[in-house]
């Protein structure tokens, strides 16, 4: 796009889309709604190519403002699918309001778990916690390295294309 605009301007999406005369992807590095409106609005502009971008395209707002037009929109996130776990659901919509957990709900849970186990171990083993028993007990062993995982919008659901060996069904 520099080469095409080197007055540095901040192009529409319209102004985009017609000085790359259809490419292939757009790639969305935005938060979930401004996305999903971009996507709307690409699509309304005749664009018929791919929607690529990170976690946010994870958010069932996506799909809901954005329609058909997030259909098979493509995204990376370190963020494992949600587990079958209909208790987690459940529990989380109580809290939520009704709201389905997002794509950072069950990460964001077991992650806090592990900050108060690792606190608890420190407390218990110690007597009083310290920050550097509890950095010591949330230390990462090898085999625990951050995976990516791929998905893709359809039908308005998100659905996991890729995991690393070990995950998911066969």
């Amino acid at each position: 796009i520099s080469e095409a605009n080197p007055s540095g301007k901040v192009l529409t999406l319209q102004e985009t889309l017609a000085i790359l005369e259809q490419p292939d992807v757009i790639f969305l590095a935005a938060d979930a709604s401004s996305a999903a409106r971009w996507m709307a609005e690409a699509r309304e502009a005749g664009y018929d190519g791919a929607f690529v971008g990170g976690p946010k395209l994870g958010s069932s707002l996506v799909p809901d403002i954005a329609g058909q037009a997030s259909e098979e929109a493509v995204f990376v996130s370190h963020f494992p699918p949600l587990s079958d776990d209909a208790g987690f659901v459940e529990g989380y919509r109580e809290l939520s309001g009704g709201a389905p957990p997002g794509p950072e709900a069950e990460w964001a849970f077991s992650t806090a778990n592990r900050l108060l186990g690792a606190m608890e171990e420190v407390t218990l083993g110690l007597g009083e916690p310290s920050r550097a028993g509890v950095l010591e007990a949330l230390s990462v062993e090898a085999g625990d390295e951050l995976e990516v995982f791929v998905y893709m919008i359809r039908a308005g659901e998100v659905y996991a294309s890729y995991m690393p060996d070990g995950m998911g069904s066969d």
